[in-house]
């Protein structure tokens, strides 16, 4: 396993061209080469800044769980819409697959709009989440994983100081209520 580090994507200035605002980008996600059993390993995601046909970065990311080319060709890699920090201005989530463990959970990769720098900040905590759910009412994201046949591991993260933090964790066993 690589180590954790944060990367940053700076993606200022690319050819003389300096984005001003996070508005000014638009991405594209392609499948890395196939092996010869017709899986995928990896989801290369490219950033361009305005109408530039060159990629003002290109980012590579293993894929988790199946990989099969014929099953997942079709699936929506990139989210760019979506504000995970709450500071109002839209972030980049990068779907990397489905994990099973008795159900499926969601995988992804996610940086957030650094508007000092003007670049993007991967948040390598964010795949440690599964299943994310943003709610901006809270300001918080919550993730719920199977922790074993009868229990759900549900754990909430923050941010505090600019960096994501778990704040809350408890089980839950979705069966419990249920009458006999």
């Amino acid at each position: 396993m690589k180590p954790l580090f944060v990367i940053f994507l700076c993606l200022c200035a690319f050819c003389g061209t300096q984005a001003q605002n996070r508005k000014d980008f638009r991405f594209e996600a392609t499948l890395g080469q196939p092996t010869e059993d017709g899986c995928f390993g990896s989801v290369i995601v490219k950033g361009f800044i305005g109408n530039n046909k060159a990629p003002a970065f290109e980012q590579e990311h293993e894929l988790v769980g199946v990989t099969e080319a014929e099953l997942i060709k079709d699936i929506q890699r990139v989210n760019d819409t979506e504000d995970i920090n709450f500071d109002g201005i839209p972030d980049l989530q990068i779907f990397l697959g489905y994990l099973t463990n008795g159900r499926v959970e969601a995988s992804y990769a996610a940086y957030v709009w650094n508007a000092k720098g003007k670049c993007f900040e991967e948040v390598e905590a964010y795949k440690d989440i599964f299943n994310p759910e943003v709610d901006p009412k809270t300001k918080t994201i919550t993730s719920t994983t199977r922790y074993s046949f009868n229990d759900l591991l549900v754990q909430t993260y923050a941010w505090k100081k600019g960096k994501l933090r778990l704040i809350k964790e408890k089980h839950e066993n979705p069966f419990e209520d249920e009458e006999e």
